[in-house]
């Protein structure tokens, strides 16, 4: 897709890091962006510097707060926003935690905590946002994951499954995939530096 020009585009993990970034170039784009995540602060905050960046006054611009990880509380949050009239035609899974540490010294808690969010908080937003697109007959998702999805780094042991996990989401014959792309390291600064448990 080229053209994002009055698009509605939906970003779970949308206050900070990579999901930010997007955000900023959706806006930049001319889309209706709507960013999704747990620190309300910290989605006010982003909420306000993608209002400065909005290259029409019709732009709409929102933040949704909720914890995709959680299918129960998420679910009525999004229908709130979106319906089959007005529904995500772009969406962003970008939502992700990482809890570094060897396999031996992790704590169980540690494991649950980055699947429930990197990979059913995956499963999650796309089972609410998929029959929308479906019944309407158009509609992309991008499932955003790292290079610690194709590389086992034993320092972050947990990560590998978790990230890896979202391509294998979508490794079905009747879903159309494009190649995976995978950026190199990258410089976090500002709006894009997240705390350390963040990705």
């Amino acid at each position: 897709m080229k053209n994002y020009k009055d698009k509605n585009v939906l970003i779970t993990g949308g206050s900070s890091g990579i999901g930010f970034a997007l955000a900023e170039q959706m806006v930049l784009a001319k889309a209706n962006v709507w960013i999704l995540a747990r620190r309300e602060e910290v989605l006010k905050e982003s909420l306000a510097q993608l209002e400065i960046q909005k290259i029409s006054e019709n732009q709409k611009i929102g933040m949704i707060v909720a914890d995709v990880s959680n299918f129960s509380t998420l679910k009525p949050q999004l229908d709130r926003v979106f319906s089959e009239k007005m529904f995500p035609e772009i969406l962003f899974n970008c939502a992700g935690v990482v809890h570094p540490g060897e396999f031996l010294e992790m704590d169980i808690e540690d494991y649950l905590s980055d699947i429930s969010i990197d990979y059913m908080g995956t499963v999650n937003t796309t089972k609410i946002i998929a029959p929308l697109m479906v019944k309407n007959r158009r509609g992309h998702i991008i499932n955003i994951s790292s290079l610690a999805g194709l590389v086992l780094n034993l320092w972050i042991f947990c990560l590998f499954p978790c990230k890896s996990s979202r391509k294998k989401f979508y490794s079905r014959p009747s879903i159309r995939t494009p190649p995976l792309q995978c950026p190199g390291f990258y410089r976090l600064s500002g709006r894009y530096r997240n705390s350390p448990a963040y990705v």
